[in-house]
C-alpha cells in the first residue's frame, strides 16, 4: 500500500442506528423483537476517478454522472480489508464476542461464525455487491495549476476562462481528504469570502463600489 499516506486516514467506522440509504437498511429485520445494529465502513481519499459531461447542448437536462467507484484496483483492497477489519471487531472484539450471532438476514454467511469470511479476499464480493455511496462526491471543478488540463479553476479559485466567476464549495478539491466533507466545505467557502473581499480591495482604492468576483 505504497500509494497511502502514511499519515492519512483510509477508512472510517462507524454506526447509524439502522439508519441510512437502502442497501444500509433494507435487510434489516421488521420484528420489533429482534435487536441488531449496523456499522458501516467509509472509504477515505479513493483514487477512483469518475466523470460528469453534458448531455445535450440544452442547459435544463441533467449531466451523465459516472461516479466510477472502485475502479481503481486500491480502492477495492482498502474497502475490503476495512470491512473484514470492522467484522473482526465486531465478532472478536472485548464486549461482542461470543454477543453477537453473525450477519442479519441469518444465514447470509457473512462474518457468521463457521461460515468463512476471514480474509480480505473472502470480502470482496460482497463489497462489489454492497457499496455504495456516503455522498461526499468533489472534484468536478478542481483546482490546479495553469499547465494542468484537468483543471478547472486557478489559485483563486476563479474559473479558468469565464470571466467574474468563482467556485466555492467541494468540488473545487483535486482529491478528497482523509474526512468528512461538511467542515472542509465551510473552510472554502470562508476562504473564498476572503478573496472575493481581497479583490474588491485592490478594484476599489479610491473609487466607488464595483465589485470583480
Amino acid at each position: 500500500m505504497s500509494l497511502l499516506p502514511s499519515k492519512q486516514p483510509n477508512i472510517e467506522l462507524f454506526t447509524t442506528e439502522c439508519y441510512g440509504g437502502p442497501k444500509q437498511y433494507d435487510k434489516f429485520p421488521a420484528n420489533p423483537n429482534t435487536h441488531v445494529f449496523s456499522i458501516i465502513a467509509e472509504l477515505f481519499s479513493p483514487h477512483s476517478r469518475g466523470s460528469v459531461t453534458l448531455s445535450s447542448k440544452d442547459g435544463r437536462a441533467n449531466p451523465v454522472v459516472d461516479c466510477n467507484y472502485l475502479d481503481h484496483p486500491l480502492d477495492m483492497l482498502v474497502l475490503s480489508e476495512g470491512v473484514r477489519f470492522a467484522n473482526e471487531i465486531i465478532m472478536n472484539g472485548a464486549g461482542t464476542k461470543g454477543i453477537i450471532k453473525g450477519s442479519w438476514p441469518e444465514g447470509l454467511g457473512y462474518g457468521t461464525p463457521g461460515e468463512g469470511f476471514t480474509t480480505r479476499e473472502d470480502w470482496v464480493p460482497y463489497v462489489k455487491e454492497h457499496a455504495t455511496t456516503c455522498y461526499h462526491a468533489a472534484g468536478t471543478c478542481a483546482m490546479g495549476k495553469g499547465d494542468n488540463p484537468m483543471a478547472v479553476l486557478d489559485n483563486k479559485l476563479r474559473v479558468r476562462g469565464v470571466a467574474n466567476l468563482r467556485v466555492a464549495d467541494c468540488s473545487i478539491m483535486p482529491t478528497l481528504h482523509g474526512g468528512h466533507t461538511q467542515m472542509p466545505a465551510y473552510g472554502i467557502g470562508e476562504k473564498c469570502a476572503d478573496l472575493i473581499k481581497e479583490t474588491w480591495s485592490m478594484n476599489n482604492m479610491g473609487q466607488g463600489l464595483h465589485a470583480v468576483l
